[in-house]
C-alpha cells in the first residue's frame, strides 16, 4: 500500500527577514520623530504618534550609508525625558547581537541627537535598523526583542550597507602647481 500526497512547495526567508517582533504597551511616552543625515540616502519620519503595540515597523523607510562613514540622527520623544537606544545587525543574521549596539545615550533628554560610524566590519547591502527610547533607563537597556515593555517605544529601518568605493572608479584630482618665489 502507498501513500501519496501532494507536492508543497515552501519558500524559507533569509535570516535578515525573520526579526522578533518587540511590543510597548504605555502609549504615553514614545518616539515622535526620527531623521538621519550625513547618509548616501537619509530617514525622514516626523510627527509618528504611538505605533499600534508600541512597534512600528518603518522598514520601508531607509537610510544608507558607506562603510567607515558616519550617520547622524535626531530622536524626538513624547511624554518625558527617556533613555535611547539604536541596534543596526550588521552581520545580517536576523538578531540584533550585543555588539550591533550602534548607539546609546548616557543621560535622559527629550531629544537625543548622535552618531555612529558604519564598522568595516558590516555586510554589504540591505538589514535592519531598531530604535528605541526606555524612560526607566538612561542608556535605554532593554532587549531589542522585550514584549509587555511599559517604558517605551520601538521602531524599525531599513539600513543599507554600502561598500567602499574600489579606487579605480574615483576621479584623480588636476595636477597641483607650485610657484615659487626665487627673490625672497
Amino acid at each position: 500500500m502507498e501513500d501519496t500526497t501532494t507536492v508543497h512547495t515552501v519558500t524559507l526567508n533569509q535570516p535578515h527577514e525573520c526579526y522578533c517582533v518587540p511590543e510597548g504597551t504605555n502609549a504615553a511616552r514614545f518616539i515622535n520623530d526620527f531623521s538621519t543625515n550625513g547618509g548616501v540616502q537619509n530617514i525622514t519620519n516626523l510627527g509618528t504618534g504611538f505605533s499600534p503595540g508600541g512597534y512600528g515597523d518603518y522598514s520601508m523607510n531607509g537610510v544608507s550609508q558607506i562603510i567607515n562613514e558616519t550617520i547622524n540622527f535626531t530622536a524626538n520623544t513624547i511624554g518625558g525625558s527617556t533613555g535611547f537606544r539604536i541596534w543596526v545587525d550588521w552581520n545580517q543574521n536576523g538578531v540584533f547581537d550585543d555588539n550591533e549596539v550602534a548607539y546609546q545615550s548616557t543621560s535622559y533628554a527629550g531629544s537625543h541627537s548622535g552618531s555612529f560610524v558604519v564598522p568595516i566590519t558590516a555586510l554589504e547591502g540591505e538589514t535592519r535598523m531598531r530604535i528605541v527610547s526606555h524612560w526607566g533607563s538612561s542608556t535605554a537597556n532593554v532587549s531589542p526583542c522585550q514584549t509587555g515593555f511599559t517604558n517605551g517605544e520601538f521602531e524599525d529601518y531599513m539600513f543599507e550597507v554600502i561598500p567602499i568605493p574600489d579606487c579605480s572608479t574615483l576621479t584623480t584630482p588636476n595636477a597641483w602647481t607650485a610657484v615659487v618665489d626665487m627673490d625672497s
